[in-house]
């Protein structure tokens, strides 16, 4: 088989934290600048890339607490998809709550906010899925 089409048609994963305070009824996001697999991206979902061999949730959480300086609880995968921007990407998002830490950006992000679902389209200059943004309206 030609190694070209191998490389060609490889995918690569992320893992997204949607970390969600029920008791405010936000979301925290992070403000990324210069990120070369999506230039156009400024704020995201806090998370990071899945290796082969890597532990799903475990990979989740040590990228999350190390872009935001919390220690999160898992509550399941909610969403999936490829970006219209970049077709070799594929993101899992999960959402999760806060349990322990303090808020401290680190790693890509520069910032970080807790915004309300309603909010959140307005900070995405990235592709937003209307599924998902539902689900996260119904969350409020």
């Amino acid at each position: 088989m030609d190694n070209n089409l191998l490389e060609k048609d490889k995918m690569h994963a992320i893992v997204l934290g949607i970390i969600f305070d029920p008791a405010e009824k936000k979301i925290l996001i992070g403000k990324r600048e210069n990120d070369p697999n999506l230039p156009n991206l400024s704020w995201c979902f806090p998370g990071g890339i899945l290796k082969p061999g890597d532990e799903v949730d475990k990979t989740l959480k040590a990228h999350v607490k190390a872009k935001t300086g919390y220690d999160i609880k898992n509550l399941g995968a909610i969403f999936s998809k490829i970006y219209d921007e970049k077709e070799d990407l594929l993101a899992v998002y999960f959402l999760t709550q806060v349990f322990a830490g303090e808020e401290n950006p680190g790693g890509n992000l520069t910032e970080l906010k807790w915004v309300s679902p309603t909010e959140l389209e307005t900070y995405f200059t990235t592709s937003f899925n209307k599924k998902l943004q539902q689900y996260l309206l119904d969350l409020i």
